[in-house]
C-alpha cells in the first residue's frame, strides 16, 4: 500500500476540526461496547503455516490476538461472490488501450467453474507465500508491500534458510513464491498495546490488517499467476494499475486508513476514514457527483460553508497532481482544476458487521438474490468535502442540529428563507 503524502495530512485536518461531529456520527468512542467478533470460518492454512521466524517476527506471540482478523481474511477468500474479484483478474481478458494492459470482462469468467479454478489457485499459492513484519532497521510507510520472492528483498541475507516457510518443488506451480511485508505497527499494537485498548481501537486494527493483508495478497496472485511483472488495470474504467486498491474499492468499497496520529502512535487506531476524489468538466456532471457523495452520507441535514466555529471555510487552492495517488482519480491529474475531494469517518457499526457471522449469512443471502457481489455500504458517515473549481476552493459539511453552532446556522437560514 502505498506511503501516505502531505495532502492526506491537508484533508484528515479539514476533518479533524469537526471531531465533535465525527464523534456523534459513532465513528470511535472508547466506552461503547460491542459484539464480541462471532465468525466461525477455519482460518486458511497459509494464514497458519507460512510466517517467517528470525529477526522482528512474533506471529506466535500475537497470533490469538489477531485471529479474528486472520478469520476475516480467510473469509474473503473463501465465500464464492467476493471472490468474483479474483475470477475476474484469472480469466478476463488482457486488452490494451492508450492508457496501457486493462481486463475485459469474458463470458463464464464468474461461473462455479471459474470461482472453483480460483479457489485452487488460492490453495497452491498458499504452499508457496511467505508472510512476515518488517524486521527492524527496514521499516517503511507502507502498511504493507508484495514482492516476486524472499530473495529479492534487501534483508534477505540476515535471516537463516530455516526462518523462511520451506517451499517443495511439486508445490511450486505458478511464475512466483510470493513474499509479503506487514508493516511492523500491527506487531506493535497487538503486542503491546492491545491489552490497554479500547474494545474499538482493537475493532479497528484488526480490519485495518485483515484488509492489508488480502490487499497484499491480491498483488501475490497477480505476480503467482503470470509471467509479467507489470500488473493490470482491473477494468478499463479503472485509472491506475494497482490492483490491491482496485481489491478494496470493489470488495471492500473504500480504502481503509487509520487516524493521523500526529506524532502519537497510541492513538493510530482512534478511527478510521476513507478519501475518494471526483473529477468533473461541466456544471451538470458537477452536481451530479455533489448529489451522489452527499447521498452517500445518509443524512438529512443540509450541508455548509461554514467551519466549525461558524466562520466562512477558507481553504487552501491545491491542485489535483498534489493529491495521494492522484493517477488513480484523474484522467491527467496535473490538468485536473476542477474536481470533488470527500473525506469520510468509518462508522463502528460498519467496521464490526465484518466480524459478525449472522452479518456475513445476510451478506450472502441478499447477493444470491442480487446474483452478484454488493458492497455494505457504509451508512451515516461523517463527511467533508474539499471542492475546487477553476477560481477557487471551497469546504462543506453536513451541518448537526445537535451541536450549538450549526444549530445557530440552521436558524439563520430559517430566517433567510422566510424573509424572501
Amino acid at each position: 500500500m502505498p506511503p501516505m503524502t502531505p495532502v492526506d495530512d491537508f484533508l484528515y485536518d479539514m476533518l479533524h476540526q469537526y471531531d465533535l461531529h465525527v464523534q456523534l456520527s459513532g465513528s470511535y468512542d472508547k466506552h461503547a461496547r460491542y459484539a464480541l467478533p462471532s465468525l466461525k470460518n477455519g482460518i486458511l492454512s497459509m494464514f497458519t503455516d507460512r510466517w517467517a521466524a528470525g529477526p522482528g517476527q512474533h506471529c506466535p506471540e500475537i497470533y490469538q490476538k489477531v485471529k479474528p482478523a486472520l478469520q476475516l481474511a480467510s473469509r474473503l477468500l473463501m465465500e464464492n461472490y467476493p471472490l468474483t474479484w479474483f475470477s475476474h483478474l484469472t480469466f478476463g481478458e488482457r486488452r490494451v488501450d492508450a492508457a496501457g494492459t486493462y481486463i475485459a470482462p469474458v463470458v463464464n469468467s464468474m461461473s462455479y467453474d471459474a470461482i472453483a479454478k480460483v479457489k485452487a489457485n488460492i490453495r497452491d499459492i498458499g504452499k508457496v507465500i511467505t508472510f512476515m513484519f518488517e524486521p527492524p532497521g527496514y521499516e517503511r510507510e507502507e502498511y504493507g508491500s508484495c514482492s516476486v520472492d524472499a530473495s529479492s528483498r534487501s534483508f534477505f541475507n540476515e535471516f537463516r534458510t530455516s526462518d523462511w516457510p520451506s517451499v517443495r518443488r511439486s508445490d511450486n506451480r505458478g511464475y512466483a513464491t510470493p513474499c509479503v511485508v506487514m508493516k511492523n505497527d500491527f506487531q506493535t499494537f497487538f503486542r503491546h498495546r492491545y491489552d490497554s485498548a479500547s474494545q474499538d481501537e482493537i475493532y479497528r486494527a484488526l480490519l485495518v490488517f485483515a484488509v492489508t493483508l488480502v490487499h497484499e495478497f491480491a498483488h501475490a496472485y497477480n505476480f503467482w499467476l503470470t509471467p509479467r511483472r507489470h500488473e493490470p488495470r482491473w477494468s478499463e474504467k479503472e485509472k491506475e494499475a494497482e490492483l490491491g486498491w482496485s481489491w478494496e474499492r470493489c470488495i471492500i468499497g473504500y480504502g481503509v486508513l487509520p487516524y493521523r496520529h500526529y506524532g502519537d502512535p497510541k492513538a493510530k487506531y482512534r478511527q478510521l476514514y476513507q478519501i475518494k476524489i471526483l473529477e468533473y468538466h461541466s456544471y451538470n456532471e458537477r452536481n451530479s457527483i455533489f448529489s451522489m457523495l452527499a447521498g452517500s452520507n445518509r443524512t438529512d441535514h443540509p450541508f455548509t460553508t461554514r467551519d466549525a466555529t461558524g466562520s466562512r471555510a477558507k481553504p487552501a487552492v491545491m491542485d489535483g497532481n498534489e493529491f495521494r495517488h492522484s493517477k488513480t482519480w484523474f484522467k491527467n491529474d496535473r490538468k485536473a482544476t476542477q474536481f470533488l475531494a470527500a473525506i469520510q469517518t468509518i462508522p463502528m457499526t460498519w467496521v464490526v458487521d465484518w466480524f459478525q457471522e449472522k452479518e456475513w449469512e445476510r451478506r450472502n443471502q441478499y447477493w444470491a438474490q442480487q446474483g452478484y457481489y454488493v458492497r455494505p455500504s457504509l451508512g451515516n458517515a461523517y463527511m467533508v468535502l474539499y471542492e475546487r473549481d477553476r477560481n477557487q476552493a471551497r469546504i462543506m459539511r453536513p451541518l448537526n442540529p445537535a451541536i450549538r453552532v450549526d444549530r445557530h446556522i440552521i436558524k439563520e437560514r430559517a430566517r433567510e428563507d422566510s424573509s424572501r
